[in-house]
């Protein structure tokens, strides 16, 4: 009778969702542990030469110039492609001088138009096999392609979510600002080795959003996806869910694989406004594909 109680408690705390992914998180970690890895790291079907990086920005002056610096001493950067969404600062111009390719659009498209504009401007879909999607404040880990492209070897896998860290931020000096960035942090280790972990054990499918921060989509898959969908607040639970709708393939995660750090806010209002955005996208991709019946909606 004690053990019940143990679990209505579980239940309450946690609910039902991240109490059964977190047992399936640990069925996977033993099982791979025993196992001959899934993920054959020295023979990857996608090579580096395959990715292209697509940073849409708009006003990242402070920040671009760093993103790129870092982005390139991994990636060559003939490679990395920088759209400055009719940006009022110098984001284009700095971009430009770091040698990576840029298109400056004149009128504002939001993220998810400026993707689909560099994307046709750069005819990403027949020159790589790989899109790297990846905010300008984004710094990636200096494993991000070697532990991530590899996940590509998994059969139908069409997509890889990043595995998201909180950037360090030691210029954040008040109490609410640093209650929210290790907040932040405890967020990322719950979903990501409680959760999604889990959803993503091969064969199950059942991530509801790939982060566009730091993810990639193999090129077949994303011709097929409406990424400027009219009416979205964000594109990345959009573009998911139309992985799903579309039945286009798998998608991977570890979250010890393709690491990349992420600026997260330090105010209470900033904070407030991200996570409205990410609700509300959320609740719009739901209302744009309806449900269905599969492990994802379930």
């Amino acid at each position: 009778m004690e053990s019940v109680h143990y679990l209505i408690i579980l239940v309450l705390i946690g609910g039902i969702s991240v109490p059964a992914w977190a047992l399936l998180s640990l069925v996977r970690f033993m099982r791979e542990k025993r196992q001959l890895p899934l993920v054959d790291s020295s023979n990857s079907v996608v090579v580096l030469a395959d990715v292209a990086v697509l940073i849409a920005a708009y006003n990242e002056a402070p920040v671009i110039e760093e993103t790129i610096r870092r982005l390139t001493a991994l990636i060559p950067k003939e490679q990395v492609y920088v759209i400055s969404d009719a940006s009022s600062d110098k984001t284009g111009q700095l971009a430009k001088r770091l040698g990576v390719h840029v298109l400056m659009l004149r009128k504002n498209r939001g993220k998810a138009g400026a993707l689909v504009a560099g994307i046709k401007r750069f005819r990403l879909i027949h020159t790589c096999k790989v899109i790297l999607l990846l905010d300008a404040d984004t710094r990636l880990d200096k494993d991000y392609f070697p532990s991530g492209l590899p996940l590509f070897n998994q059969p139908g896998v069409v997509a890889v979510a990043g595995s998201a860290r909180a950037l360090d931020d030691t210029a954040t000096k008040t109490v609410i600002g640093r209650y929210l960035l290790a907040y932040r942090q405890r967020v990322y280790v719950i979903l990501q080795f409680l959760v999604k972990y889990g959803q993503a054990t091969p064969g199950l499918n059942a991530i509801a959003i790939v982060p566009g921060f730091a993810s990639m989509y193999r090129t077949a898959a994303v011709k097929k996806i409406k990424i400027d969908a009219p009416g979205f607040v964000i594109e990345d639970f959009n573009m998911t869910f139309e992985l799903h709708a579309k039945s286009l393939g798998a998608i991977a995660f570890d979250p010890s694989r393709a690491i990349a750090y992420t600026q997260d806010p330090d105010t209470a209002g900033d904070y407030f406004r991200q996570t409205y955005r990410w609700t509300l996208g959320f609740w719009q991709a739901l209302a744009r594909h309806r449900f269905n019946v599969s492990l994802l909606c379930v």
